[in-house]
C-alpha cells in the first residue's frame, strides 16, 4: 500500500546466524541498532533513539502488538519464542504510522511464526558454552483432526553474568529462563482459519542496582 524499505531475516537466515535470542537475530537488520545493556536487557531502536525505554518502534509477533504499555515499548527478555518456530522476521525501516499504527515512529518489526502444520514431528536442540551456559529445547507437532494440527514445545536458558569493563568483575547480571507452550491451527471450511495459542514462563534477570 505504500513504499517502503522492507528487509526479511528468514529463519535460514536465524538458524546460520547461531542466534539464541530475537535481539541477536534482529542484529542482522540493515537500518536497526541493536545494543545488549546487560544478559537480559537489549536496547533495539532505529534511526536514533537507542535505549533500554525506546518506544518508537511498533513491534508485532503475528500481526499482534507486543508493547508493554508501561512505557510503550517491549521488554525484549519477555519476548522468548523458540527461533526453530519463527518462519521469518520483517522489518519496515522508517516512518509508518498511517498504515501500521500507534508506535511505528521509526519501524515495524513484524515477527511472524510456522504454522502448526509446519512443524509437525519432533525436534531437539541442546546447547552449551562460557556465556550461554546451558540451553535447551524440545517440540512435537501432530495432527489433531481432518483440518487441525497442534504443536508443544518446552525451552530453557541459564546465561551467565558480563563482566564490568573496568574491573573485570562479574557484574552480577545472569538470566535463566524456563517456558512452555502450545499452538493449534485449523480450518472451517475453504475460507476460514482458526488459531489457539498459549505459553507459560518462569523469567528472572539480575542486576545490580545503584
Amino acid at each position: 500500500d505504500t513504499p517502503a524499505a522492507v528487509y526479511v531475516i528468514s529463519q535460514e537466515d536465524i538458524r546460520r546466524s547461531g542466534a539464541t535470542s530475537i535481539p541477536q537475530a534482529l542484529a542482522m537488520a540493515p537500518g536497526l541498532q541493536v545494543a545488549q545493556i546487560s544478559a537480559s536487557k537489549w536496547a533495539v531502536s532505529s534511526r536514533g533513539f537507542g535505549g533500554y525505554t525506546s518506544n518508537k518502534l511498533l513491534v508485532l509477533m503475528d500481526g499482534r502488538s507486543v508493547y508493554s504499555p508501561a512505557y510503550s515499548g517491549v521488554f525484549w527478555d519477555a519476548q522468548n519464542a523458540m527461533l526453530e518456530d519463527i518462519d521469518r522476521i520483517e522489518v519496515i525501516r522508517g516512518p509508518g504510522g498511517t498504515i501500521w499504527g500507534a508506535n511505528a515512529v521509526n519501524g515495524v518489526i513484524n515477527i511472524i511464526t510456522k504454522k502448526a502444520q509446519d512443524t509437525q514431528g519432533g525436534l531437539l536442540r541442546a546447547g552449551a558454552g562460557d556465556q550461554e551456559q546451558l540451553q535447551g529445547a524440545a517440540r512435537y507437532g501432530g495432527k489433531i483432526g481432518e483440518s487441525a494440527f497442534a504443536r508443544f514445545y518446552a525451552m530453557g536458558n541459564d546465561r551467565a553474568g558480563n563482566q564490568l569493563a573496568g574491573s573485570g568483575q562479574d557484574a552480577k547480571d545472569g538470566w535463566n529462563t524456563i517456558q512452555t507452550g502450545f499452538r493449534a491451527d485449523g480450518a472451517v471450511g475453504n475460507r476460514n482459519e482458526w488459531t489457539l495459542q498459549g505459553d507459560i514462563y518462569r523469567n528472572r534477570g539480575d542486576q545490580i542496582i545503584l
